[in-house]
């Protein structure tokens, strides 16, 4: 882990963390403390570890291993304004630890499942809990409101999965099921209570291809109104009147990942899509993160294949490259 100053002439701090691990996302809370998730293992056991340094980075706060018997693996997180961490991903281990009043405390019956995880800014397991329908699905992003509410995003082939009374879309779309492994996901959005036992608001998100919310594609707003980025390949994915991109311009089904970019403005309370646009060209268009910043603009950076991604006149680079980053403004008419 490494801190440079504000302006990158000096280095602050570097140091190892650890053997064997490969770290996944890093945070940083208003106290400067850093937050670290990785991967760590060999082979086909893989464990979740997450580390907390102080601000000078001459101390570990604490270390967590999650861990069951086979492979376990973060794939986002977030930190809270009281230094509580969050992690979200997915695991094969049937004995993943979980907590007592947690949502969903048993393993189902498919090869893998989500899960959302909570420590406390000492490094205590404040709740566990795996978020599931029956086959399988992948939690890729975490965001975190000021009540302490988790907002989780990422894809499942579970055609049960759980969906709340009014979701905006209570049927998995998915696409085609009879490959194996199949390629039949759906993007998913989810919010749970402060205590992880209640399942707020769910839904799917997508139409009859495949559809995720990907790693990093998530965030909240001060009104708890949440946005999401990830890649389509369902071309009658639901856009909003007048958004940006309302024609899909990736590839089939049958080619993933070849797809676009979706960006989605939602508000959980009433499941009002509030914004909803393509964003890409024809190639393939991955998110792999999104930003949101304080006058409601959204900044998207991720990878494209497609050699007519769209670009702005006076952009930085206008000739084709595989990295893209986009900001989005969205209007007025479109809250």
């Amino acid at each position: 882990m490494t801190k440079l100053n504000a302006d990158g002439t000096a280095l602050i701090y570097s140091t190892f963390i650890g053997y064997g691990k490969w770290a996944v996302d890093i945070e940083v809370d208003p106290s400067g403390a850093a937050y670290l998730t990785c991967k760590q293992g060999v082979w086909d056991i893989e464990a979740v570890y997450v580390a907390k340094l102080n601000s000078s980075g001459t101390a570990l706060i604490y270390s967590l291993e999650l861990s069951g018997s086979g492979w376990d693996e973060p794939r986002d997180m977030a930190v809270d304004s009281y230094g509580a961490a969050y992690v979200v991903g997915y695991t094969r281990s049937p004995d993943f630890p979980v907590t007592v009043g947690a949502y969903q405390t048993t393993f189902g019956s498919g090869y893998y499942h989500a899960f959302v995880v909570k420590i406390s800014s000492i490094g205590t397991l404040i709740y566990s809990t795996f978020l599931r329908g029956s086959i399988g699905e992948v939690a890729q992003a975490v965001a975190v409101d000021s009540a302490g509410a988790v907002y989780v995003g990422g894809y499942t082939v579970s055609s049960d999965f759980p969906t709340t009374l009014g979701a905006f879309d209570s049927v998995f779309g998915g696409g085609t099921c009879n490959v194996t492994p199949p390629i039949c996901h759906d993007g998913f959005f989810a919010k749970l209570d402060p205590t992880g036992s209640v399942l707020l608001y769910s839904t799917f998100i997508g139409g009859s291809g495949w559809d995720e919310v990907s790693k990093g594609g998530i965030a909240v707003d001060s009104t708890g109104v949440v946005y999401l980025a990830g890649s389509t390949a369902s071309p009658e994915f639901p856009t909003t009147l007048g958004a940006f991109g309302r024609c899909y311009n990736g590839g089939s089904d049958t080619t993933h990942p070849s797809g676009d970019v979706f960006v989605i403005k939602l508000n959980p309370s009433d499941s009002e899509l509030l914004y909803s646009t393509f964003i890409g060209g024809n190639g393939g268009d991955v998110p792999y993160s999104l930003v949101l910043d304080l006058d409601g603009a959204v900044y998207i950076a991720g990878n494209t294949s497609s050699y007519n991604f769209p670009v702005t006149p006076n952009a930085f680079k206008t000739l084709y490259d595989s990295r893209f980053l986009v900001k989005l403004v969205l209007r007025s008419s479109d809250t």
